[in-house]
């Protein structure tokens, strides 16, 4: 897990487009592709700009109905997963 202290910030290989409820992303080297859901979606456009964990937790709360708890867990997990993808990085 990362701390409060981790920046993390997207890998500028990746574009995007937004269909539907999801956003489509395209790795511009490799051409692996994934699909972001709305949540993941959110946090891609949060790091538009470099953040932290909390700031990112904090316009996420304020965009959707979720707990603190609920949110900084799944958050993390989300983060993880994006970086096990290659979309972010810490």
């Amino acid at each position: 897990m990362s701390g409060s202290s981790t920046i993390w910030q997207r890998d500028a290989n990746w574009v995007g487009s937004h269909i539907d409820d999801s956003l489509v992303m395209l790795h511009l080297e490799t051409g692996k592709y994934v699909a972001l859901n709305r949540t993941a979606a959110a946090l891609w456009d949060i790091l538009e700009e470099p953040c932290g964990q909390p700031e990112i937790e904090a316009k996420l709360m304020a965009r959707f109905a979720v707990s603190a708890e609920a949110c900084h867990a799944e958050i993390a997990a989300v983060l993880e997963q994006m970086r096990g993808l290659s979309l972010v990085s810490a």
